[in-house]
């Protein structure tokens, strides 16, 4: 048989898409290695690690956490297939499918709080770097960084504090976000 190493916390997040669970705000990391059956992403599992969503949801921190998952849940489950295990068969009641990322859903709202609209970017640049798109004062742009700011402001979520050629500052519901552009 073949074996796979899919990096969400099998059942949850099946699928060409892992970063669906943190652009859906899923708590856990994971990874897990399982062996190839007929459907995507079903075969039994042989080893699995997780860890907490860290915070703030950044590529940086993302991949610092996923790594030492990947590569436990790898070495472990390498060791256990060499040897023959069955591993476990996955409960198909917790199981979730990671879809690709919609048209619509690359579309950032930035009257979100501030720390949803940083992990929904983190997703949508970890899939595709600069597929993340915001509108600002109806026009589309290209977003190629973010950074969250937690200063105080009295303007409504949406609205642009400031703005630069490539850069603008943009109220949330509870912060803000500068934003690094690129026209679309």
């Amino acid at each position: 048989g073949a074996v796979n190493l899919h990096p969400t916390h099998l059942p949850a997040y099946r699928g060409p898409n892992p970063m669906r669970s943190f652009y859906d705000g899923y708590p856990t990391l994971g990874a897990t290695m399982h062996w190839i059956a007929d459907d995507f992403d079903t075969g039994r599992v042989l080893s699995q690690h997780t860890a907490p969503l860290p915070h703030p949801v950044t590529p940086q921190n993302i991949i610092a956490a996923w790594r030492p998952l990947m590569g436990q849940a790898f070495y472990e489950g390498v060791a256990r297939a060499v040897a023959g295990e069955a591993g476990v068969v996955q409960d198909e009641a917790q199981a979730s499918y990671a879809a690709p990322f919609s048209a619509a859903e690359h579309w950032l709202d930035l009257t979100e709080p501030a720390d949803v609209v940083q992990r929904k970017f983190t997703a949508l640049h970890m899939a595709h770097a600069g597929s993340a798109k915001v509108n600002l004062n109806g026009k589309g742009a290209g977003v190629e960084q973010l950074e969250v700011t937690r200063q105080a402001s009295v303007v409504a979520p949406g609205a642009i504090i400031e703005q630069h050629e490539t850069t603008c500052l943009v109220q949330t519901a509870d912060g803000q976000v500068r934003l690094t552009l690129k026209a679309l």
